[in-house]
């Protein structure tokens, strides 16, 4: 077997990118890998050079994916249509492209139609170290950002083999267990733990704000007001572009969140504070198990999982055609 060098490209050199090169730093010395950066952000790009999570930065786009074998897709989720057609025809055969965007269904439709057939799609869930869940570090590019996680790995049905055996592969390489999902079982997920977060936040913050009181309560507000609403505080075309993504589910999730406000009015209205007291402490147990969960990766289906051998690396980046049609 040739020992070729594999080259992955990173598209989008925020904290998610970054990190993915940065965790692949360590495993150079043994697999023969060159990371490419290419972020729409000269100093971000420049940034991330500096810090050791690329080898090399390109101005180009068709420069970044050229050759490529890998490109991993780290950008905000209105950016990935018009980058997939962007590099679409600079894309060699058998590439593979990941992404790492919060609605998988979405952009395995955009793969569909403007990917060529012999690229292959396959959507990553990057889910953060638990050290820094409820850290504000976590914004930043952590070489261990990924370990003691699962993360998510889905892909359209016709996905062949090899290419999932490289996602499975990478995301090893990275510090974090595999964990493959349906498509559109995914997106409902996420739309249950990343997007309703931030609607909760930003009704929160037009709640509040739209009070006559506000004036003086928002001299008040403190640490619980902060915390509650910082999911708020995020890009509106990136947010509007999730929430579209997601229109199928959330009026669901909307409707169960209307009837725990709902029964929680009947209970203050009624001055019952044993239901009141039931519900609080069902909520407080819930989310302590599920931190604790969190914060050991101790989940009840998560197989344990070595990293790949650099011969498991190729077999997937080389295998991946495939076979040939026999001749009738």
């Amino acid at each position: 077997m040739s020992n070729r060098e594999i080259r992955l490209s990173i598209i989008g050199l925020g904290p998610i990118g970054a990190s993915f090169g940065l965790a692949l730093a360590s495993r150079r010395e043994t697999l023969p890998l060159l990371r490419i950066g290419h972020d729409p952000e000269p100093l971000q790009a420049q940034a991330a050079k500096k810090a050791g999570a690329v080898d090399k930065i390109t101005l180009t786009l068709s420069g970044a994916v050229n050759q490529a074998d890998i490109v991993l897709l780290s950008l905000p989720l209105h950016e990935i249509r018009k980058t997939l057609e962007h590099i679409a025809p600079d894309l060699k055969p058998d590439a593979v492209v990941l992404d790492t965007s919060p609605a998988k269904a979405r952009v395995a439709a955009w793969a569909k139609d403007l990917l060529p057939a012999h690229v292959h799609y396959v959507g990553l869930l990057p889910v953060i170290n638990p050290m820094y869940l409820l850290a504000s570090s976590a914004e930043e590019p952590r070489a261990d950002l990924f370990h003691h996680t699962v993360m998510g790995i889905v892909a359209p049905v016709e996905t062949p083999g090899p290419a999932l055996k490289l996602a499975a592969d990478l995301t090893a390489l990275v510090g974090a267990t595999p964990l493959f999902l349906d498509i559109a079982e995914a997106d409902g997920l996420l739309a249950a733990v990343e997007v309703l977060p931030q609607l909760l936040a930003a009704a929160l913050v037009h709640t509040t704000t739209g009070e006559p009181g506000w004036r003086e309560s928002r001299k008040l507000a403190g640490r619980a007001y902060a915390a509650a609403t910082e999911a708020a505080d995020h890009p509106t075309t990136e947010l509007s572009e999730t929430l579209l993504a997601h229109r199928h589910t959330l009026p669901h999730l909307l409707t169960r969140l209307t009837a725990q406000m709902d029964a929680l009015a009947q209970w203050l209205n009624a001055g019952d504070a044993e239901a009141i007291r039931a519900w609080w402490d069902q909520a407080a147990r819930a989310r302590r198990r599920w931190l604790g969960n969190r914060q050991r990766n101790a989940w009840e289906t998560a197989p344990p999982t070595e990293a790949p051998s650099i011969g498991d690396t190729f077999r997937a980046l080389l295998g991946l055609r495939r076979p040939e049609k026999p001749s009738s």
